[in-house]
C-alpha cells in the first residue's frame, strides 16, 4: 500500500482515536488512504465524527473490542434465531463515474477478518463488502448490487456480485472455519469492472480465488457492509481486525 501522510486541513476533517475517514469521499483525489484498524474503546469515539451505522435484529451488538488477534470490530448476534447484526461504512460511500476516471484508475479495498470463535462452523451466515445501498442487511445480499465474500451454513467462502438482476459466485473450495485470518481484496479497475479475490497465509498474499465482476454501475453509491446472522439458538460472531481502501 501506498504511504500517505494527511494534510493539516485533512488531519481536522478525519475521525480520530485510531480511524481516518472522511465525511465525503468524492473530493478525495488519487493516492489517499481511508482505514480503521479499531484501536480504540468504542467504536464511534465521543466527539469524532460518526463513521458507521450499526443495525441489530434482536440484541445483538457491534462493538470495538479485543478479538483473537488484537482489537478488533466485534459483530456478535444474540442467541435468538435469525437475529443478526450489520455494521456499514456510512461515512463514506464510493462511486465510480467517467470525472474520476484520470484520477481514480483504482479503488482498492482490501479488509482483514475471521469468522469469530462462536462455533462458526454451522448455523451461521456472513457477508462483507461493498453494497449499493444505504439500508442495514438482514440477510446476506443476493442480487442487490454487491461485491464481496459470504459463507452459510457450515459451506464455503463464495465470492459473490450481482448487477441488481443476476448474482454471480465463486465457490474458493475453503471451507468456513473459526480464528482463521484472510483477507478480502477487491480492486475496482473501471466504472463496471472489479475483481474479488480472498488471500489467504500469514501475509495475506497467497490468492486462494478470485472472480471479476461486470455491470456494477458508475450511477450507485457503494457502502462497505460487514454483516452476521445465526441461524440456530446460539450466538454468532465475526470479527473485522482492518479495512482500507485505496485510490491509486
Amino acid at each position: 500500500m501506498p504511504i500517505f501522510t494527511p494534510t493539516i486541513q485533512q488531519q481536522n476533517n478525519s475521525t480520530t482515536a485510531g480511524i481516518r475517514t472522511y465525511p465525503n469521499f468524492g473530493p478525495i483525489q488519487q493516492n489517499l488512504i481511508l482505514q480503521d484498524d479499531f484501536s480504540r474503546q468504542t467504536l464511534s469515539p465521543t466527539n469524532a465524527i460518526p463513521a458507521y451505522t450499526v443495525g441489530v435484529v434482536g440484541s445483538g451488538t457491534g462493538t470495538a473490542t479485543g478479538g483473537n488477534h488484537g482489537t478488533c470490530l466485534l459483530l456478535t448476534t444474540s442467541t435468538a434465531t435469525n437475529d443478526c447484526v450489520s455494521a456499514q461504512v456510512s461515512a463514506n460511500r464510493f462511486k465510480r463515474t467517467s470525472q474520476y476516471i484520470d484520477l481514480r484508475s483504482n479503488i482498492a479495498l482490501d479488509v482483514i477478518f475471521d469468522c469469530g470463535e462462536n462455533n462458526v462452523v454451522t448455523n451461521y451466515s456472513f457477508f462483507i463488502g461493498l453494497v449499493a445501498t444505504a439500508n442495514a442487511l438482514t440477510a446476506v445480499p443476493t442480487t442487490a448490487r454487491h461485491m464481496g465474500i459470504y459463507g452459510t451454513s457450515g459451506g464455503n467462502f463464495f465470492l459473490s456480485s450481482s448487477d441488481g438482476t443476476t448474482q454471480t459466485t465463486t465457490d474458493t473450495g475453503v471451507a468456513v472455519d473459526q480464528n482463521v485470518l484472510r483477507r478480502l481484496n477487491i480492486s475496482w479497475t473501471g466504472t463496471n469492472s472489479a475483481v474479488i479475490s480472498l488471500y489467504s497465509g500469514s501475509t495475506y498474499s497467497t490468492l486462494v480465488k478470485s472472480q471479476t465482476a461486470t455491470s456494477l454501475s458508475s450511477d450507485n453509491l457503494y457502502e462497505l457492509f460487514f454483516f452476521v446472522l445465526t441461524n440456530t439458538t446460539a450466538a454468532k460472531d465475526l470479527e473485522v481486525y482492518e479495512w482500507r481502501v485505496v485510490t491509486l
